[in-house]
């Protein structure tokens, strides 16, 4: 009995050491670490966007990162200082969120909120481009944001 016990604990302490390797391997590796983003510059997000979008309010733009990954289409997140955060990222194909492309006047932030969140975010698409808002910040930020984005075009 007590070497079926010895036996038995040996097994969990390999077990407990293999699996303890495996994490720290897969921790060292960075697979969990969101390598993918990394700070830019305007410039470099134009080119990654593969176009010359102007942004809202460039010149107090705090941070420009761009998230990159050879499966996704690049996305460019924008932080201003007023806590508004702006993420721009090219369709690839039809969107479920509102597609503003030919429409004259500014929509409404009741049309561009997403309920599916629990935080306020404002999607739409405009041209080839999903365009994400969020933020703590005011509504009227968020449809000046949106009333600069539509007279980029």
């Amino acid at each position: 009995m007590e070497k079926e016990s010895r036996q038995l604990l040996f097994i969990l302490i390999s077990a407990m050491s293999v699996t303890a390797l495996v994490v720290l391997m897969i921790l060292s590796a960075g697979l969990f670490w969101d390598r993918n983003l990394r700070p830019s510059t305007m410039q470099e997000a134009r080119v990654f966007l593969r176009s010359e979008l102007r942004f809202p309010d460039e010149d107090q733009i705090r941070t420009v990162e761009v998230y990159d990954d050879k499966f996704m289409e690049p996305e460019i997140r924008i932080r201003y200082p007023n806590g508004l955060r702006l993420s721009v990222t090219r369709l690839r194909g039809p969107s479920p969120y509102p597609v503003l492309s030919h429409q004259k006047a500014v929509p409404s932030t009741k049309e561009l909120r997403d309920d599916r969140t629990e935080k306020a975010v404002y999607r739409f698409v405009k041209g080839d481009f999903l365009y994400t808002l969020h933020g703590d910040v005011p509504e009227q930020v968020i449809s000046d944001t949106v009333l600069q984005i539509f007279r980029n075009e």
